[in-house]
């Protein structure tokens, strides 16, 4: 029989333990997963790594989730999570031996460490669950073909969907706030080469250096995850979040003012063909341009 050493609610203002840095690490961690089942891994292993923990259960009963990881053992502490109204499930965390208070100190940390990242991560997979897969363009028709060329420097131009309703509906300083914030978690998400830069009241500008269109692709695809993702409050719209983007490399362009004509004319296709969509400059499309 297992014993339950805790069972309590537990919420974000429960991370003590861990100093500043230690602490900023693990969460710019966490906040880079926002599949829920990649960040429940995530949130294992590190339970393994500092505190012996031998598997984590996490259910979600509004989400119709159950995620198992590792193995259970004789001693357990099960939590309720909440962040402010919001209720994010049920964690238990088995332990092969009963856990000291500073021992479950530790893993209640680290929990409360993630609880940003769980609470976008589960707005996602509700946003999923409610709306139907937006669609992507692919590259090209053979995406085979795309995945052998050669790396180049490539540009993400990304757009928010009803940018100008937003700032209709909720003025320029918020709407700028939220342009801000966009800005900060796709830089936090990316690689430490890739540059992201703000370059009018609605665009952002994604450099990838020595990167293919495949590559640019999924790097399209991560943010648009992590846009929809986001959990912004003080707007009077409660729209879900969404982007379009078009994507250009230097290949098909001649200088650096081409590349960005050509993001420009994929980001206009993008946007005809609907919210958060992804649209790639290629030959065929710089034709219909014309």
């Amino acid at each position: 029989m297992m014993a339950t050493d805790k069972k309590q609610a537990l919420t974000m203002a429960s991370a003590v333990h861990f100093d500043d840095r230690t602490a900023l690490h693990l969460t710019q961690a966490f906040n880079q997963e926002t599949d829920l089942p990649a960040l429940l891994a995530l949130l294992f292993s590190q339970l393994q790594a500092l505190c012996g923990a031998h598997g984590v259960t996490y259910d979600n009963a509004a989400l119709e989730l159950e995620c198992r990881l590792g193995r259970t053992a004789h001693h357990n502490a099960e939590y309720n999570l909440e962040y402010g109204k919001d209720q994010l499930g049920s964690l238990t965390i088995f332990y092969p031996r009963r856990q000291t208070e500073p021992e479950l100190q530790t893993g209640e940390d680290l929990v409360a460490l993630m609880f940003t990242a769980l609470r976008n991560a589960v707005t996602l997979l509700q946003a999923r669950q409610a709306e139907p897969a937006p669609q992507t363009i692919p590259a090209t028709p053979d995406i085979d073909e795309l995945s052998r060329e050669e790396k180049a420097d490539t540009l993400v131009l990304m757009a928010l969907d009803g940018y100008s309703q937003l700032v209709k509906q909720s003025g320029d300083e918020w709407a700028q706030i939220l342009m801000t914030s966009v800005h900060t978690h796709v830089k936090e998400g990316l690689r430490q080469a890739d540059g992201v830069y703000q370059i009018s009241d609605e665009l952002i500008a994604i450099l990838l250096p020595n990167t293919t269109l495949t590559q640019a692709n999924q790097v399209a695809e991560k943010v648009r995850i992590l846009v929809a993702s986001l959990h912004l409050t003080g707007a009077s719209t409660e729209e879900q979040l969404s982007a379009c983007m078009g994507i250009a490399d230097a290949k098909l362009a001649k200088t650096a003012e081409d590349v960005m004509a050509h993001a420009k004319i994929a980001l206009a296709q993008a946007k005809r063909d609907g919210r958060s969509t992804i649209c790639v400059y290629t030959e065929v499309l710089a034709e219909t341009s014309e």
